[in-house]
């Protein structure tokens, strides 16, 4: 996203909008193909191990948002030795049982836990979640992912709407 916005920018200052057009272009294409290369880079040496799969829970996008949290954390080289999805906490050497969506266990720094809020939980509660689990893990901190969730009860009330005029 950082390089779309810079080329966006750029791309304005020299040709208005159609140049924020394709300087957006431009830079997310650079963007993500730099991102490619530094997070298979990361998986190719050996360098983290990942253990499971996103979760599949009903929820629109939720496996992605899952997935998006994993590429982030695969961005920084050599921060994290293990990522792991849906497993409990021991699994990834860590205190406790709980199963939070994405684990980053970090070689310096904090660890990473990642709750993704699926349609039938809120983030009020997967933010006590979170701040339970690092209460026993003081060298964690927490991300509460909520858009997949919003999403689903959107497409929810777009589709009973669309019924109702029906």
């Amino acid at each position: 996203m950082v390089g779309a916005g810079v080329g966006a920018g750029i791309g304005c200052y020299i040709g208005g909008a159609k140049g924020a057009v394709k300087g957006f272009s431009y830079g997310s294409i650079i963007g993500g193909v730099s991102g490619a290369v530094v997070a298979g880079g990361n998986i190719a040496s050996g360098s983290v191990e990942i253990v499971g799969a996103a979760q599949k829970t009903g929820t629109a996008f939720h496996a992605e948002a899952s997935n998006l949290e994993d590429g982030k954390m695969l961005l920084h080289p050599g921060k994290f030795s293990k990522i792991t999805f849906d497993r409990a906490l021991k699994t990834a050497g860590l205190k406790g049982s709980q199963r939070p969506d994405v684990i980053g266990v970090a070689r310096y720094g904090k660890n990473r836990l990642v709750e993704v809020v699926s349609k039938s939980q809120t983030r009020k509660q997967m933010k006590a979640k979170c701040k339970n689990m690092i209460r026993h893990n003081p060298r964690s901190g927490y991300r509460v992912v909520n858009w997949p969730a919003v999403f689903s009860k959107m497409k929810k009330r777009l589709l009973q709407s669309i019924k109702t005029k029906r």
